[in-house]
Protein backbone atom coordinates (compact mmCIF):
# COMPACT_ATOMS: atom_id res chain seq x y z
CA UNK A 1 0.00 0.00 0.00
CA UNK A 2 1.42 3.41 -0.95
CA UNK A 3 0.83 6.61 0.95
CA UNK A 4 -0.24 9.79 -0.84
CA UNK A 5 0.46 13.41 0.01
CA UNK A 6 -3.20 13.72 1.06
CA UNK A 7 -2.60 10.87 3.54
CA UNK A 8 0.38 12.76 4.97
CA UNK A 9 -1.72 15.93 5.23
CA UNK A 10 -4.40 14.00 7.12
CA UNK A 11 -1.80 12.49 9.48
CA UNK A 12 -0.38 15.96 10.17
CA UNK A 13 -3.87 17.36 10.77
CA UNK A 14 -4.59 14.61 13.31
CA UNK A 15 -1.22 15.13 15.00
CA UNK A 16 -1.91 18.86 15.25
CA UNK A 17 -5.22 18.17 17.03
CA UNK A 18 -3.63 16.20 19.87
CA UNK A 19 -1.22 17.84 22.33
CA UNK A 20 1.60 15.29 22.24
CA UNK A 21 5.28 16.04 22.71
CA UNK A 22 6.68 13.72 20.05
CA UNK A 23 5.44 11.38 17.34
CA UNK A 24 7.27 9.14 14.89
CA UNK A 25 5.49 7.56 11.94
CA UNK A 26 7.12 5.22 9.42
CA UNK A 27 5.56 3.62 6.38
CA UNK A 28 7.89 2.01 3.84
CA UNK A 29 10.32 4.77 2.76
CA UNK A 30 8.38 7.62 4.39
CA UNK A 31 9.44 8.74 7.85
CA UNK A 32 7.50 11.42 9.67
CA UNK A 33 8.86 12.91 12.87
CA UNK A 34 7.08 15.65 14.83
CA UNK A 35 8.48 17.12 18.03
CA UNK A 36 7.06 19.98 20.05
CA UNK A 37 8.96 22.07 22.55
CA UNK A 38 6.69 21.60 25.56
CA UNK A 39 4.09 19.04 24.56
CA UNK A 40 1.51 21.69 23.74
CA UNK A 41 0.11 22.00 20.26
CA UNK A 42 1.52 25.30 19.00
CA UNK A 43 0.41 26.64 15.64
CA UNK A 44 3.98 26.47 14.34
CA UNK A 45 5.14 23.06 15.49
CA UNK A 46 8.36 21.91 13.76
CA UNK A 47 7.66 19.17 11.23
CA UNK A 48 10.23 17.12 9.36
CA UNK A 49 9.44 14.80 6.44
CA UNK A 50 12.27 12.54 5.36
CA UNK A 51 12.77 9.59 3.07
CA UNK A 52 14.43 6.41 4.22
CA UNK A 53 17.67 7.46 2.54
CA UNK A 54 18.13 10.33 4.99
CA UNK A 55 18.59 9.61 8.69
CA UNK A 56 15.73 10.85 10.84
CA UNK A 57 16.87 13.75 12.97
CA UNK A 58 14.88 15.83 15.39
CA UNK A 59 14.53 19.42 14.32
CA UNK A 60 16.45 21.76 16.57
CA UNK A 61 14.35 23.66 19.04
CA UNK A 62 15.48 27.17 19.82
CA UNK A 63 14.52 28.28 23.31
CA UNK A 64 15.50 31.91 22.68
CA UNK A 65 12.72 34.44 23.10
CA UNK A 66 10.80 35.22 19.97
CA UNK A 67 11.93 38.28 18.07
CA UNK A 68 9.46 41.14 18.01
CA UNK A 69 7.24 41.23 14.97
CA UNK A 70 8.79 43.16 12.11
CA UNK A 71 6.90 46.21 10.99
CA UNK A 72 4.89 45.78 7.81
CA UNK A 73 6.99 46.98 4.89
CA UNK A 74 5.78 49.56 2.41
CA UNK A 75 5.91 46.87 -0.31
CA UNK A 76 3.67 44.57 1.74
CA UNK A 77 1.21 47.42 2.33
CA UNK A 78 1.14 48.14 -1.43
CA UNK A 79 0.61 44.42 -2.11
CA UNK A 80 -2.31 44.31 0.32
CA UNK A 81 -3.78 47.46 -1.19
CA UNK A 82 -3.36 45.97 -4.68
CA UNK A 83 -5.14 42.77 -3.59
CA UNK A 84 -8.00 44.80 -2.08
CA UNK A 85 -8.35 46.82 -5.29
CA UNK A 86 -8.38 43.65 -7.40
CA UNK A 87 -11.09 42.11 -5.22
CA UNK A 88 -13.17 45.27 -5.51
CA UNK A 89 -12.75 45.05 -9.30
CA UNK A 90 -14.23 41.54 -9.12
CA UNK A 91 -11.02 39.64 -9.81
CA UNK A 92 -10.52 36.24 -8.19
CA UNK A 93 -7.19 35.28 -6.59
CA UNK A 94 -6.01 31.75 -7.35
CA UNK A 95 -4.12 30.53 -4.28
CA UNK A 96 -1.69 27.64 -4.01
CA UNK A 97 -3.60 24.76 -2.37
CA UNK A 98 -0.41 23.48 -0.69
CA UNK A 99 3.18 24.59 -0.19
CA UNK A 100 5.53 23.33 -2.88
CA UNK A 101 7.09 24.23 -6.22
CA UNK A 102 5.00 26.11 -8.78
CA UNK A 103 5.26 24.88 -12.38
CA UNK A 104 3.58 26.83 -15.15
CA UNK A 105 3.91 24.01 -17.71
CA UNK A 106 3.53 20.22 -17.73
CA UNK A 107 7.22 19.76 -18.61
CA UNK A 108 10.31 21.96 -18.98
CA UNK A 109 10.09 22.05 -22.78
CA UNK A 110 6.29 22.50 -22.99
CA UNK A 111 4.49 25.83 -23.28
CA UNK A 112 2.81 27.18 -20.13
CA UNK A 113 -0.72 26.03 -19.33
CA UNK A 114 -1.95 29.65 -19.42
CA UNK A 115 -0.67 33.13 -20.12
CA UNK A 116 -1.80 36.65 -19.23
CA UNK A 117 -4.77 37.69 -21.35
CA UNK A 118 -5.83 34.12 -22.08
CA UNK A 119 -9.50 33.24 -21.64
CA UNK A 120 -10.01 30.01 -19.69
CA UNK A 121 -13.01 27.86 -18.90
CA UNK A 122 -13.85 26.41 -15.51
CA UNK A 123 -11.75 23.27 -15.03
CA UNK A 124 -8.87 24.39 -17.27
CA UNK A 125 -5.44 23.34 -15.92
CA UNK A 126 -3.71 26.51 -14.68
CA UNK A 127 -0.49 25.21 -13.09
CA UNK A 128 1.09 22.39 -11.08
CA UNK A 129 2.30 22.44 -7.48
CA UNK A 130 4.88 19.74 -6.84
CA UNK A 131 5.15 18.39 -3.31
CA UNK A 132 7.43 15.45 -2.53
CA UNK A 133 7.49 14.38 -6.21
CA UNK A 134 3.67 14.43 -6.28
CA UNK A 135 2.23 16.69 -8.98
CA UNK A 136 -0.95 18.54 -7.97
CA UNK A 137 -2.76 20.02 -10.97
CA UNK A 138 -4.65 23.20 -10.11
CA UNK A 139 -7.71 23.94 -12.24
CA UNK A 140 -9.61 27.16 -12.86
CA UNK A 141 -12.48 27.43 -10.37
CA UNK A 142 -14.37 29.69 -12.81
CA UNK A 143 -14.24 30.79 -16.42
CA UNK A 144 -12.58 34.10 -17.15
CA UNK A 145 -9.47 35.91 -18.31
CA UNK A 146 -6.03 35.51 -16.75
CA UNK A 147 -5.16 39.05 -15.56
CA UNK A 148 -1.76 38.39 -13.98
CA UNK A 149 0.56 35.59 -12.93
CA UNK A 150 2.23 36.44 -9.62
CA UNK A 151 4.96 33.76 -9.44
CA UNK A 152 7.72 32.53 -11.71
CA UNK A 153 8.07 28.99 -13.04
CA UNK A 154 9.87 26.66 -10.59
CA UNK A 155 9.40 29.15 -7.72
CA UNK A 156 8.64 27.88 -4.22
CA UNK A 157 5.18 28.89 -3.01
CA UNK A 158 3.42 28.69 0.32
CA UNK A 159 -0.06 27.32 0.92
CA UNK A 160 -2.67 30.04 0.28
CA UNK A 161 -0.12 32.25 -1.56
CA UNK A 162 -1.72 34.06 -4.49
CA UNK A 163 -0.35 32.62 -7.75
CA UNK A 164 -2.53 34.41 -10.30
CA UNK A 165 -5.62 36.56 -10.76
CA UNK A 166 -8.64 35.81 -12.96
CA UNK A 167 -11.29 38.28 -14.09
CA UNK A 168 -14.50 36.21 -14.20
CA UNK A 169 -16.42 36.11 -17.47
CA UNK A 170 -19.57 38.17 -17.51
CA UNK A 171 -22.83 36.41 -18.16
Amino acid sequence: MSISFRDVEEILRIIDEFPVAEIRFEHHDLKLYVRRDNGAAPASSPVSLQSATAPAQAPSVNNAPAAPAAPVSAAAKRSNADADARKRAGQIAIAAPVSGTFYSAPSPDAPPFVSVGQVVEEGTDLFIIEVMKLMNFVKAPIGGTIVSIEVENAEAVQQEQCTMWIQPSRG
